[in-house]
């Protein structure tokens, strides 16, 4: 075989093959290898989610924080098909997803295609904030994935 040949199934299942080497050899002009074989996975979507976390840092009470996004990729071979994304957690009301920075929810994203959600912190009162943005997919192995905490401090108002 050649460097690059290789077990390349295109559907699910059990494969079997022959390899024939002809040659000039007078005593075995044909060798074949037999058998070959491998089974094929079912293709399925693997959600990738970066970062997992998002601290904020200090923010003047009524202010808002620079935008900051969470990135979700399909690293499968299926198509991952998002559900709606959400805040939750804590202080959800203290961090804002507007619907024109969320490019994600209710999106199919084929196998390496990647999205963003975009999350400000917007403290209404002082102190420590936390919240944790949920994003549910049909990935087999990890149907939810939580960006945990999102953290911030209300600070004084400027």
């Amino acid at each position: 075989m050649h460097g690059g040949d290789q077990f390349k199934p295109t559907s699910a299942g059990a494969k079997t093959a022959t390899l024939t080497i002809p040659s000039n050899d007078p005593v075995t002009s044909v060798v074949t290898v037999t058998p070959l074989s491998g089974t094929g996975g079912a293709a399925t979507p693997v959600i990738f989610v970066s970062p997992l976390s998002m601290p904020f840092g200090t923010v003047p009470v009524g202010s808002a924080s620079t935008l900051q996004n969470v990135t979700v990729r399909n690293d499968g071979t299926a198509d991952l098909i998002l559900g709606t994304i959400a805040l939750g957690g804590a202080n959800p009301d203290q961090f804002k997803q507007a619907a024109a920075q969320d490019l994600c929810s209710g999106r199919t994203l084929a196998p390496t295609q990647t999205c963003t959600v975009g999350i400000k912190f917007k403290p209404t009162t002082a102190g420590a904030k936390s919240a944790t943005l949920t994003i549910p997919s049909n990935d087999p192995v990890t149907s939810v994935v939580t960006v945990t905490p999102l953290s911030g401090t209300g600070g004084d108002a400027p």
